[in-house]
């Protein structure tokens, strides 16, 4: 009967204290809830990359993003499609601050990119960004050399296009003539037509560099695809071919300039100077173009 009584006698002390715990439940987590649950940042974009496997609505937005790494779906965008243009709008960095954990993905030279799906090809549309109007080039952000695709080989290169790195030979001698390119992009409204000699079994990257993005772009093989990462890996001569083989492509420019190339090979680079439309200094004047 005793422990009956104390037991009544603290029931209510129970009840009060349960009623403060659930107040405090009900206030912290309204508290939490009203809280942002994550920060957003716009992020202008740089460029357009194709997807890749033929289909012409899906691509990448490449933008600058000079942190160690990001997480798998942090970053969206959208555009605003009309039948002559692609309006694309900023990327959107979405950090979560309440429980986020993710697998971190690294950067390369500071840049990150995420996809964009369009409702139709992009076929003739001109790109910009929406926030500035200003055009946004299109080119694939990275590719190989497909070794098969060489047109011709030679014992040796032409004498003005001198050896980098015992790799490639490049027009640093003699101002390329630079023609119109019938590019929609007006970044790559000029093109230089310029053999690329490989070296049989060399390995290395053509790079433009990260100031020059956006205003050149490179690329050979069949088709040549506009890129400013170029990667040659191992195109050995086979059969009669002779020590250099030989792929069709060039450069492209938004005017007319002299361009650095970015050449690396097993831990080397080195920067060289190109006359697409315009000397260099030490170069004659290109012949006039188209």
């Amino acid at each position: 009967m005793r422990a009956r009584a104390t037991l009544q006698a603290r029931r209510p002390w129970f009840i009060a204290g349960a009623l403060v715990l659930l107040v405090a439940a009900i206030y912290f987590g309204g508290h939490q809830l009203t809280r942002p649950q994550f920060i957003d940042t716009s992020i202008p974009p740089d460029s357009l990359s194709p997807g890749g496997f033929g289909d012409t609505t899906d691509f990448r937005v490449f933008f600058t993003w000079t942190e160690d790494g990001y997480c798998v779906g942090q970053f969206h965008v959208k555009a605003t499609e009309t039948a002559t243009q692609v309006r694309v709008g900023p990327v959107i960095s979405r950090r979560y601050l309440y429980g986020g954990i993710c697998a971190g993905v690294g950067t390369v030279e500071n840049v990150a990119s995420v996809e964009l799906k369009l409702a139709s090809a992009l076929g003739k549309r001109e790109v910009v960004r929406e926030s500035d109007g200003a055009p946004l080039p299109v080119f694939v952000y990275r590719t190989s050399l497909g070794c098969n695709d060489a047109i011709a080989s030679k014992a040796d290169p032409p004498a003005d296009l001198p050896v980098v790195l015992n790799q490639v030979a490049l027009p640093t001698v003699s101002a390329l003539p630079a023609n119109r390119s019938g590019e929609p992009d007006p970044n790559a409204r000029l093109f230089a037509k310029q053999g690329l000699f490989v070296a049989s079994g060399a390995s290395f990257a053509l790079l433009v560099p990260a100031e020059w993005v956006g205003r050149l772009t490179i690329g050979w093989g069949r088709p040549a695809l506009r890129t400013t990462h170029l990667l040659v890996s191992g195109c050995k001569a086979t059969g009669s071919q002779e020590r250099w083989l030989v792929f069709a492509g060039g450069f492209w420019v938004g005017e007319p300039a002299c361009v650095p190339l970015l050449v690396k090979s097993a831990g080397q680079e080195q920067t060289v100077l190109i006359g697409v439309g315009a000397a260099c200094p030490g170069q004659a004047a290109p012949p006039p173009g188209n």
